[in-house]
């Protein structure tokens, strides 16, 4: 047991070293004037889960309505939560504001134990609450748009493309302006073919689940928001096959969408990294939420 934690400490350790330790321990200050809302259950209906059904909020000082933007992280569907390492997501939530961005991070299930629906169903969820609630905490009703990073890319293009969990959570799919997807798989019987364990633990073992699960299948809507789709120039190439596979099938369908290639993005860099000053993604992202592209 003891070697198997120390093992996976010096991986953990040998990741970050790799990607930049400087870069994702580095501190980010809340802009003057702005706040931080924590811990705020977004679902407490049947089943709800005390820990994963939960939201921080950064809010960005001044009066005016802000656009929002609400961030689903990765994690392979199985790690993860708004809560990580070095505030990864916290510091995300702190650079965006610093734009004028209202950012609304979530944590959600994880597989194995909770599979596919849940976490779809979940960022369905999180949108419903922020569609009731963000009003009064200076954010906007009506320009709202989600970004994901690997999983949570996945979770956010699947979640604008298939209106059957917006529908269900008692939202409009229209009420989505935009999707910036970073790093994400979109077909999952692509990645079944490179990973088959890890798409098992998620999705199980029907193929007919895996095809429903894939955002591109469901590319069929003329009201399509507008999409970003992101790829770090270090990200795996299977990564790089899914996001051009995903952007031809938007254009097929009529769909808007803005391709960026991240350089000297790997695709631990890509989402730590995202907003700090320099950031070409980052400033891609901000004009795409603040209509500037």
């Amino acid at each position: 047991m003891r070697f198997r934690q120390t093992g996976a400490f010096l991986a953990f350790i040998w990741i970050y070293a790799g990607c930049g330790m400087y870069h994702a321990m580095k501190d980010v200050p809340m802009p003057p004037g702005a706040s931080k809302k924590a811990d705020i259950a977004y679902y407490q209906g049947e089943g709800a889960d005390q820990k994963k059904h939960r939201l921080d909020i950064y809010i960005p000082p001044g009066e005016p309505v802000h656009p929002v933007v609400i961030f689903v992280h990765g994690g392979a569907w199985k790690w993860g939560d708004r809560d990580s390492t070095f505030d990864t997501y916290g510091k995300l939530g702190k650079k965006f504001v610093a734009a004028g961005i209202l950012t609304v991070v979530i944590s959600y299930r994880l597989a194995p134990e909770f599979k596919h629906p849940a976490q779809v169903r979940d960022v369905a969820r999180a949108i419903a609450w922020v569609k009731k609630n963000i009003g009064s905490f200076g954010g906007s009703t009506e320009v709202v748009f989600l970004m994901g990073h690997s999983a949570g890319a996945h979770l956010v293009a699947l979640v604008a493309a298939d209106p059957v969990y917006l529908r269900q959570a008692g939202v409009d799919p229209a009420y989505i302006k935009g999707v910036i997807a970073i790093s994400g798989p979109y077909d999952i019987n692509m990645m079944a073919e490179k990973v088959p364990k890890l798409t098992r633990e998620a999705f199980g073992d029907d193929q007919k689940a895996w095809t429903n699960a894939s955002a591109a299948t469901h590319l069929k809507s003329a009201s399509l928001p507008r999409f970003l789709v992101a790829i770090g120039d270090g990200d795996p190439e299977g990564l790089h096959q899914q996001a051009r596979a995903f952007i031809k099938a938007v254009k097929r369908a009529g769909g808007r969408v803005k391709r960026v290639l991240a350089r000297g993005r790997n695709h631990f860099r890509i989402i730590y990294r995202l907003g700090e000053k320099g950031d070409a993604l980052g400033d891609a992202v901000k004009a795409f939420i603040l209509r500037r592209d």
